[in-house]
């Protein structure tokens, strides 16, 4: 039996491909569709409509991979170009915490951690599957899709100038900034899921020239490395055992 993949995209183009590729073909927001084990679903953009879509799925479908999917703005030192792909090694909630004068601070400055699983305290770092990384990579070079993997921040206010951008790239090492993929990796963790993010790059964050961007180009460029990787998934069956 194949494995149960969940994907899950904040706006309808970033999952279109993937759908019409599935036999997927109607797609409403908080409302996921299913075929063969694959489920898709449309959560609508931001950190607490992620939040509630991977809940949706967790709860009706249990799947055994749950995978954030979209375009994303790449920080300038990240080595990126648009319509490239990026993989996510770790996300992290930037913007949650408080705000001091001297600068933002994560909630571990504040002592809470925002949930606890297995006796371990979480804080603004969420884990990620690392062990497919290698995988998504190999299948993006077939394409000739130039891939890199490293940290993702999401956050509820995308940078709007350059020197916000540079500042954030910086303090979390960051490749790119997203608004949902911290709050699908936090649910997922939270029952028990693998969670991965894959995210292609559609402009430079800061950059709000949107003239220069090319969404199209990053969300078919994700679409076509994550479908590769979901058939290399697929054809390794019952045998790999997730989790």
């Amino acid at each position: 039996m194949s494995k149960r993949i969940a994907i899950i995209a904040a706006v309808d183009f970033e999952l279109l491909d993937i759908a019409r590729r599935f036999s997927l073909n109607i797609l409403k927001y908080l409302e996921p569709v299913s075929w063969d084990n694959i489920i898709l679903c449309l959560s609508g953009v931001g950190m607490i409509n992620a939040a509630m879509a991977t809940t949706i799925v967790a709860e009706r479908y249990s799947p055994e991979l749950i995978i954030s999917a979209g375009i994303g703005g790449a920080y300038a030192l990240s080595g990126l170009k648009i319509g490239d792909v990026a993989i996510a090694e770790q996300e992290i909630y930037a913007d949650t915490g408080v705000s001091l004068s001297e600068g933002p601070q994560d909630m571990r400055y504040l002592g809470l951690p925002l949930f606890k699983k297995n006796n371990l305290e979480f804080f603004n770092e969420i884990p990620v599957a690392k062990r497919y990384v290698d995988s998504i990579i190999a299948v993006s070079r077939g394409f000739q899709i130039n891939t890199r993997a490293g940290n993702f921040v999401t956050v509820c206010q995308v940078s709007g100038d350059f020197k916000v951008a540079e500042n954030r790239g910086r303090r979390y090492n960051a490749l790119c900034e997203n608004m949902e993929g911290a709050a699908v990796g936090h649910v997922a963790t939270v029952y028990g899921i693998e969670f991965i993010e894959i995210r292609g790059i559609s402009n430079f964050a800061g950059d709000r020239d949107k003239a220069r961007w090319n969404a199209k180009l990053a969300a078919e460029n994700c679409q076509k490395v994550l479908m590769e990787f979901i058939m290399l998934l697929r054809t390794k069956g019952s045998r790999e055992r997730i989790g």
